[in-house]
Formats: structure tokens, sequence, C-alpha cells
């Protein structure tokens, strides 16, 4: 579908304003913030505006916490709704909008006015924040070269070379925050798909092995069940912290969802990687954990584990099924303990 004129310059003029916000009022423009006033401009949500307003006349202060609460209660409708890909587009409105800026003022150098139409064409065909953050770093690589030769530009540029900074900061922590689970600190399922992509590939076409370890929390309902859920959250945030001071180097722990974690081991072996699970199994057993809400209880924890070793006969997909069938294995036979594919049946 093929996006109006006038739809690309009002959502410039609304992304400017929300820019020019953030620069007066000194605020971060993380996700739950740029949507809060990108909203707010636009008027997409009356609600919301209206909020704002209230709080705008009653002189208290904005935090990051007063916009994670506008931003969930008033915008946040799809727990998969893809903010990046939101904050890709307006980054590529308000790049091009600078770029057309600095064109027509007809003050350009010829070289950098073509490096700047170029820029616009490979804007519209980018599809990933990294394709926009390559653009970004080519623009300032460009505009100081500019800066040099022609003073009379130094104005303009240096606007540009501000917003584009910017934007690059803002599309960094945008995308590190999208591949974090919030409550543990470890990646999330979206970046342990990438990096289970990368590593299969490489094994595809040079012979990179790797290994992967599935962990489940043992009687992880009864923690809810029985202590609440705010205590089923501090054993998943502690057994989280545990595989993350744990693993170095490459390994790639992540939350696979719900009490259910996965860890990437690349160039380790089966017989490695049973170790590695064995201590990890071993660490997670000996933690004790105290929740302020039950004084009188100490909480133990523990947890069983199921490895996979990458063959030439498997799928990223089974790798990780087999995984999980080795770890079915280790809940059938006792819990609290490690089996490996080797044990199945």
């Amino acid at each position: 579908m093929s996006v109006e004129p006038h739809d690309i310059a009002r959502s410039h003029a609304i992304a400017k304003k929300v820019f020019a916000k953030a620069v007066l009022a000194k605020f971060d423009l993380v996700p739950e913030v740029y949507g809060v006033w990108y909203a707010y401009y636009a008027a997409s949500h009356p609600r919301l505006n209206i909020e704002v307003d209230a709080i705008v006349a009653s002189g208290k202060p904005f935090d990051i916490t007063t916009f994670k609460d506008l931003h969930t209660r008033h915008l946040k409708t799809d727990e998969d709704t893809d903010t990046t890909q939101q904050i890709l587009s307006e980054t590529q409105l308000l790049l091009k909008g600078v770029f057309d800026e600095i064109i027509n003022a007809n003050n350009a150098t010829a070289d950098y006015g073509n490096s700047l139409k170029t820029y616009t064409g490979q804007l519209s065909h980018a599809t990933q924040a990294a394709d926009v953050k390559s653009i970004i770093t080519s623009l300032i690589k460009d505009t100081s070269a500019a800066a040099d030769s022609g003073r009379s530009l130094h104005d303009k540029l240096a606007e540009a070379t501000a917003r584009t900074e910017m934007l690059e900061k803002k599309l960094a922590q945008t995308e590190k925050e999208a591949s974090i689970d919030a409550l543990t600190g470890l990646r999330n399922r979206r970046a342990f798909d990438t990096r289970l992509r990368e590593l299969y590939a490489g094994f595809r076409q040079h012979g990179q092995f790797f290994a992967v370890i599935m962990v489940d929390i043992d009687f992880f309902k009864k923690f809810n069940d029985t202590y609440g859920h705010q205590t089923g959250d501090l054993v998943l945030a502690t057994v989280g912290d545990t595989l993350h001071r744990s693993l170095k180097g490459d390994d790639f722990p992540a939350r696979y969802g719900g009490e259910e974690f996965i860890i990437l081991l690349p160039e380790t072996s089966l017989e490695n990687a049973v170790i590695v699970a064995e201590q990890l199994r071993v660490r997670i057993s000996l933690k004790k954990i105290e929740d302020e809400r039950h004084p009188d209880v100490t909480l133990k924890v523990a947890a069983s584990l199921g490895v996979s070793f990458v063959n030439q006969q498997d799928t990223m997909q089974s790798v990780v099924d087999r995984a999980d069938k080795a770890l079915y294995q280790a809940k059938k036979t006792g819990r609290n303990r490690v089996c490996s594919e080797r044990d199945l049946a």
C-alpha cells in the first residue's frame, strides 16, 4: 500500500515535534517516550491527550515510569507489536525530510547533494534498523567532509548530524531492548531464534558445531500457587541471573518462555555440554532465595536440563526438539538432573 504525500508530510512534521520536545525537555527517546509523544501530537488517542494535558497542568514531572504506564494503558494493544519497525518507519520519514531540506536549500555542494539523493533512494528500500543505521553512519561521514570544504553549510549540516546521531542512538537502544527479556535480563526468544539461525548457518557452511541445553525449573507452579506470582518472578530472575553469571564468552543463554530457558554453546561437544549442564544444575540447586514478602521462608529451587548436539540430519528445530525431549526424560526420571540425547530410547 502506497503512502500519500500528505501522510508523509504529516508524519515528518509530527516526528520533528517529538524531537524538538525531547531536546527542550531533555527526554531520552526510548520507545515508550517516543510512542507517547508521537501519539500525543498525532492526536490519535484522545484519552491519552487528556491525561498528558492533566499531568502538564499539574506541574508533575514526567519520568520513564510515567511514560511506560501511559504507553501500556493507551498504546500497547498487542504484546507482539514491533516497536522497532514503527520507529524505523518514522526514522525513514524524518531522515528523508532532513535530506530534502538540505538539497532544496541550493547551498549544498554537488557531491554532497548527490550523496543525499542516493541516501534518499536507499531509505525507501531499507527494511531493517541495521540498514538505516548504515545510512546514518555514511551520512555523518559525508556531512563532516562537506562541512570541512564549505563552512557556509555549517548550521544546516550541524543540525543534520545532531539529528542522525540521536536517531542512531535511539535505534541502537530500541534494538537492544527488543532483544532482552525484561524480567530476567537474558536474551528473549526473538534474539535466540536469530542466534540459532546464525549458528545453524555456520554449521552448514563451515562445519562449526554447537550444542543446546534446555532448562526447566522444577515444580515452578508451586511457587506461584503457594507464594504468588511476584515470588514466581523472583525465582525466574534468580535462575536467569545464575545462568548469566555462570556462562562466559560466546555462550548464549536466553529465556525460552514461561519457566523454560535455553542455552546455545558454540564449538562445544556433547560431552562438554553435559558437563556445563551439570554445573548449572548444581549452582541452581544451591541457590537459597529470600523473599521480603515471606520473611520466614527460604525458598530452594531446582531445575531439570536436557542436552543435544547438532548433526548432519538436523534442521534448526530438530536439534532444539531433541534437547526438549532430553529435558522431558530428566523430568520423567526424577527431576533435578541432566539428561542428554544419548539417554533417549
